[in-house]
């Protein structure tokens, strides 16, 4: 027997309440949210500090790092352009000639790129070795 069968007494089953014409009751809409437990805390106070950023003078940096680093990042542009533009002349435009001497700019100068980048390294590196072995 179905629960939407009246009983055998024949009483009809209970028929919910219609809503109110002002909109249902807000707390009977749907489950109360659970809570989780010691969510009751801030969410700020949990985990570790975040810490923040110390601040920078930019006449703090070296000259001439930030010479050599404006310096490189020209080089590589240049040499990326070189690189992808050259072979697409080549291919697009059917002028071999030209596409080849924009390659090899660009070959060349990310081949100086990595050697000016490398050469500091180096030297930077050579520096502080002199600077710990007086100390």
């Amino acid at each position: 027997m179905s629960s939407d069968d009246p009983d055998e007494s024949g009483a009809s089953p209970e028929i919910p309440e219609a809503p109110s014409h002002s909109g249902p009751d807000p707390e009977q809409i749907g489950p109360e949210i659970p809570t989780a437990p010691g969510s009751d805390t801030d969410p700020e106070d949990l985990g570790p500090p975040i810490p923040e950023a110390p601040e920078l003078d930019p006449s703090d940096a070296d000259t001439e790092v930030v010479g050599l680093f404006w310096k490189l990042v020209i080089v590589f542009n240049v040499a990326l352009l070189g690189v992808s533009l050259g072979p697409m002349i080549g291919f697009f435009r059917g002028n071999w000639d030209l596409g080849l001497q924009v390659f090899a700019v660009g070959a060349i100068a990310f081949a100086y790129g990595l050697v000016r980048y490398y050469q500091f390294v180096n030297d930077r590196d050579d520096g502080d070795d002199d600077e710990s072995a007086t100390e």
